[in-house]
């Protein structure tokens, strides 16, 4: 009897354990219902047929066999000059000067030596003359360009004497009279003004204004460019007429980065301000500062005469910068 109910005691433990080892099995996650998402089709247009080609038209590109191997026109590549920008000039005292003369050139455009300022057969290689044109005209140089006085030394420079753009524009014309006839029986009894625009062709001279000076700070006998102005003939009589006169130091940045033909030297990287700077130009003195401060022709007259003393104008600066020295 003891046995039976030990036995009965013993299976009912077990079975409460399998109970509870029920209860503590987790019960599964419901399955979420699963919904299939549809993107709705869009039709793209149908692509223009592409064009007919011509055989013949079709051009291959440069280096496109090997591109590798760049296509230079010449034997090495070359290199422009206009970024090196106006060459800084030393600055000066007056106290360091102790010897000025200030002098007037013409550079005829004809002369050989001169050809670079009006050459016309690059298309990269500009002219001197319509650069020079065009930035008179845009107002880029406002405040910097003078009349025709200017070139007088012993006038103080003031506002009087700046000309705007549209002064400017006024000045590059040339008044032509044409005759009328106003009533067609072949003969003109009247007559009317026009004006003529000048281009960068009719200007054939340059005219600049420099000083010469000697500087004891650094024992430097040098010269400076003031202005430049643009020439044309006077097509009533000889001689030229000046157009305007410009600032060279507010001209120096435009024409720094502007690269110039050089035929004697095809790899030479040169600027029109090196040009000028470099004195590269030939030129011939037509006034210097005297008690009567004229032109040379107006006291000796053109030709033979007039040559004769711009060389002994010349001559004297050149002897007395030897006559600073001592051997």
């Amino acid at each position: 009897m003891k046995k039976v109910i030990l036995l009965l005691a013993v299976v009912g433990l077990f079975s409460s354990f399998d109970a509870m080892a029920q209860k503590k099995k987790k019960k599964p996650a419901p399955k979420k219902p699963t919904t299939t998402q549809t993107t709705p089709v869009v039709e793209t247009p149908a692509a223009p047929p592409a064009p007919k080609i011509d055989p013949a038209d079709v051009r291959p590109k440069v280096g496109q066999a090997n591109p590798n191997i760049k296509v230079v026109d010449g034997g090495f590549e070359r290199r422009s000059a206009a970024s090196k920008g106006a060459i800084d000039l030393p600055q000066l005292r007056e106290s360091d000067i102790i010897w000025s003369k200030v002098v007037y050139r013409q550079i005829d455009l004809k002369e050989k030596q001169n050809l670079p300022l009006a050459y016309k057969g690059n298309q990269q290689k500009k002219d001197f003359r319509l650069q020079l044109m065009e930035l008179m005209k845009s107002g880029k140089l406002e405040g910097f360009i003078f009349g025709r006085l200017f070139a007088d030394y012993a006038v103080e420079l003031d506002d009087s004497q700046v000309m705007s753009k549209n002064n400017v524009l006024s000045q590059v014309n040339i008044k032509e009279v044409i005759p009328v006839d106003e009533d067609g029986d072949g003969t003109a009894e009247s007559s009317k003004d026009t004006l003529i625009p000048i281009d960068a062709d009719k200007i054939t001279a340059l005219r600049v204004k420099e000083e010469w000076y000697f500087d004891k700070q650094y024992g430097r006998f040098d010269v400076r460019i003031v202005a430049i102005a643009p020439c044309y003939r006077n097509p009533s009589g000889d001689g030229y007429i000046t157009i305007a006169w410009v600032y060279y130091p507010a001209l120096r940045p435009f024409i720094s980065t502007t690269e110039m033909i050089c035929w004697q030297n095809d790899n030479a990287k040169i600027t029109f301000d090196d040009f000028f700077i470099k004195r590269l130009f030939s030129s011939v003195i037509y006034r210097e500062v005297e008690v009567g401060d004229r032109n040379i022709e107006q006291y000796t007259g053109p030709g033979t005469a007039a040559l004769k003393e711009a060389d002994k104008i010349k001559n004297k600066i050149i002897d007395w910068e030897q006559s600073l020295w001592e051997y």
